[in-house]
């Protein structure tokens, strides 16, 4: 006869997975780090969204709850990517993460002028992110269609549709071709929050996300490491040897010289 054991499912998966979602919560908002009180405003959010905008009927596996999402803020490697939700376990074996691209955050202050992280785009765009990557959980979690490993549609049907019946406009490439409806779910949420959206907005759509193409002149320019050099005719190349032998215009048969 075989043994029973209550704990384990058929297939051998643990019925109660660890959530070490609490622990580490609690030392992201009292850690002394840089970016603690972002860590305090996120976490909170979080939980305020998932009541308001992914509900779950009671079910073995969810007591009437989507599960809380781990927040982490670090640098994604493409500065192009605002946020992202994670399925793949990382060096810790976490998985269901969402990660605020590090990168976006400038230094700024408070009423009271103490120093603080901002996200750049502003918290309308940032609170728009926050949603959409929570979005991604609710899917993976409950969703009848999930996004798969190596599937090249990241953001599907399901997905855009869900965004679109809280007032976010997401295309299938996941950016954000337009602002999101004040009278939506989401614009009533921010209103709530007291956060207004950027008032020289324009209505119409983007073909990138709407924020970049809003906030692309306040962008923080890289500076680039390599050396310019031109020649007679006024042609310029950039070169990053420092030691560079030099070279000769095939135009105007001079040498490049460094400005």
């Amino acid at each position: 006869m075989e043994r029973e054991l209550p704990d384990i499912a058929r297939r051998g998966v643990p019925l109660e997975q660890p959530n070490p979602q609490p622990e580490i919560r609690k030392v992201a908002e009292t850690a002394r780090w840089d970016f603690q009180q972002e860590a305090i405003k996120l976490y909170r959010r979080a939980d305020v969204i998932i009541d308001r905008f992914y509900p779950v009927i009671h079910t073995p596996q969810f007591q009437g709850r989507l599960p809380s999402v781990l927040i982490a803020i670090d640098s994604e490697r493409n500065r192009k990517v605002l946020a992202s939700y994670s399925l793949v376990p990382d060096e810790y074996g976490l998985s269901f993460k969402i990660n605020m691209n590090k990168q976006h955050y400038i230094d700024d202050t408070d009423d009271e002028g103490n120093k603080i992280k901002k996200w750049r785009y502003g918290e309308w765009a940032q609170m728009e992110t926050l949603v959409h990557e929570i979005g991604h959980h609710w899917q993976q979690m409950l969703g009848e269609n999930p996004y798969k490993i190596g599937s090249r549609v990241t953001h599907n049907k399901e997905f855009c549709d869900k965004m679109a019946q809280l007032g976010i406009h997401c295309a299938s490439e996941g950016y954000h071709i337009k602002i999101a409806d004040l009278d939506s779910p989401f614009g009533q949420l921010m209103q709530e929050w007291g956060i207004k959206p950027p008032e020289d907005v324009p209505q119409e759509n983007f073909e990138i996300h709407w924020f970049r193409e809003h906030f692309k002149d306040r962008e923080k320019k890289g500076r680039s490491t390599l050396r310019k050099f031109s020649c007679g005719c006024g042609q310029n190349i950039r070169v990053g040897k420092k030691d560079w032998p030099g070279a000769v215009c095939n135009s105007c048969g001079s040498q490049y010289n460094q400005d």
